[in-house]
């Protein structure tokens, strides 16, 4: 159960002589009042950080404090939030993150708005990062002997390395093998309770593929991790709604995201919600190497919309 620490030993009012709870749970101080002012101001306390006065047995918030409102019993109080969760949360699952950041009373507004624009743009880098290399299609063994036969550019170390396949076909892409099964084209999906229907001049596309640990570790694989290229150039994201609709009526309800053990496969599907534009010419899915560090592309070649 936690619990605040014990009131300190009164002593003059000469003296700093008040103190406040840290985040993992000891008693920081002796500090003066203006000194509390500080701390609050520079968002290292916050409202809800308890701190008490020596000679006094009950705790109270700073919020309080600072609006001369009453103090808190010991017995009710708790410790303050704890920050590391939410730190991690921004730098790994920004989305969420951002709702425990701005829901928590671990950080003051001003740290807030600080935290959201710095992790913010960091996440748009990250995910925004998009280069257009050469990509070198092989078809059969004749095209192999002619391509090796071929002076090879020097690779600038920036540049991503962009890989075809072709749909059927298995390939290592990081430390995942992937092999593309089947796509099915639709106009709705589910079942009875959860059926869903796409948009006016749209239709569903349905992916399946299995994947492959090669790693030695536990992995969490994504539906997300592909996405759609048409003839256009357009890059298409997978669709919420459709895969929720595609989990609802399957009987393996994690694939959407579920953690992949070493040595395992697994079958994932994915489903696209796309414009009748999108159905025309060669179309591609993209598969981006996992990690943060990785560099990896690879291009699936499935068929010609006529």
């Amino acid at each position: 159960m936690n619990t605040v620490p014990p009131p300190p030993p009164a002593s003059s009012t000469n003296e700093p002589d008040w103190f406040y709870a840290s985040p993992e749970g000891g008693t920081i101080g002796p500090v003066h009042l203006y000194e509390l002012k500080r701390l609050a101001s520079e968002g290292i306390i916050t409202d809800e950080t308890f701190v008490i006065r020596k000679g006094s047995t009950d705790w109270r918030r700073y919020g309080d404090l600072s609006k001369g409102t009453g103090s808190i019993h010991p017995a009710m109080a708790q410790n303050p939030p704890r920050r590391w969760p939410t730190i991690l949360c921004l730098l790994f699952l920004y989305p969420i993150g951002l709702i425990l950041l701005w829901l928590g009373n671990a950080f003051s507004t001003k740290a807030k708005i600080v935290l959201t624009i710095s992790f913010g743009i960091f996440f748009l880098f990250a995910m925004n990062r998009e280069t257009e290399p050469r990509t070198t299609q092989v078809s059969s063994e004749s095209d192999v002997e002619e391509y090796a036969s071929e002076p090879k550019p020097k690779k600038s170390r920036s540049s991503s390395k962009v890989k075809t396949a072709r749909a059927g076909e298995s390939f290592r892409l990081g430390d995942f093998t992937y092999r593309f099964i089947s796509d099915d084209v639709t106009s709705e999906v589910g079942s009875r309770f959860s059926r869903v229907r796409a948009q006016d001049d749209a239709l569903f596309l349905i992916v399946t593929y299995s994947i492959t640990n090669d790693s030695n570790e536990t992995e969490t694989v994504l539906t997300d991790d592909v996405t759609f290229k048409d003839e256009a150039g357009r890059i298409f994201r997978s669709s919420s709604r459709l895969n929720t609709a595609l989990m609802m009526e399957r009987e393996d309800k994690d694939f959407i995201l579920s953690e992949l053990q070493p040595g395992l496969t697994k079958t994932m599907v994915t489903g696209f919600e796309l414009p009748s534009s999108a159905f025309r010419g060669k179309w591609t899915l993209v598969v981006k190497e996992k990690g943060f560090f990785g560099t990896g592309t690879v291009e699936v070649l499935f068929r010609e919309f006529e």
